[in-house]
């Protein structure tokens, strides 16, 4: 189930979906993270993800975002999550 990135639907149809969350640890590798995460979304989009979002700003999905302009503004700290279906 992905209840954090606002999909619905029943059992069955959420039963093959995946998160992956990419996160940094205040104190530890928050510093200078942006192009990381950023590079870390660009990866995530070759692969088809049925939903993406940086927890600070909005996600695709919901708030019908342009992944592009979602990018460049995903700063130090960013929070990452992204969600996959299993075919």
């Amino acid at each position: 189930m992905t209840n954090n990135m606002y999909r619905q639907g029943t059992v069955q149809e959420l039963k093959n979906d995946y998160v992956i969350i990419a996160n940094r640890t205040r104190g530890i590798n928050r510093e200078g993270s942006a192009s990381k995460i950023q590079d870390f979304v660009r990866i995530c989009l070759k692969y088809h993800p049925v939903n993406i979002a940086d927890l600070n700003q909005s996600s695709i999905l919901q708030d019908d975002i342009d992944i592009q302009e979602l990018i460049p503004n995903i700063g130090d700290g960013g929070d990452i999550t992204a969600v996959f279906w299993k075919h």
